[in-house]
């Protein structure tokens, strides 16, 4: 058997991937929706949900890094030299 190789794009218009219910649409922190595989796993009773928008790049970094005993310091050197990137790099 064998059937053809389906890139991403073309995966989440697949008509049978579609009428399965596995893809499904996230929220993006900007407000657009975007494809993704839905949760695999369906109990009647605790659905699975996506309950928030993704991440942007490096959003949690901050706490992360705070998580990681890194001093307020260190954080600054690492954005400021790019080791880290994200949306504190405004500091």
């Amino acid at each position: 058997p064998c059937s053809p190789v389906n890139s991403a794009s073309e995966l989440v218009q697949d008509e049978h991937v579609l009428a399965t219910g596995a893809v499904t649409s996230i929220p993006l922190a900007s407000g657009e929706r975007v494809p993704a595989v839905a949760p695999p796993i369906y109990l009647s009773d605790t659905p699975p949900r996506i309950s928030r928008p993704t991440p942007t790049l490096s959003a949690d970094a901050d706490s992360i890094l705070r998580k990681l005993n890194i001093s307020e310091e260190e954080i600054t050197t690492l954005f400021a030299e790019q080791v880290v990137r994200g949306p504190q790099e405004a500091r």
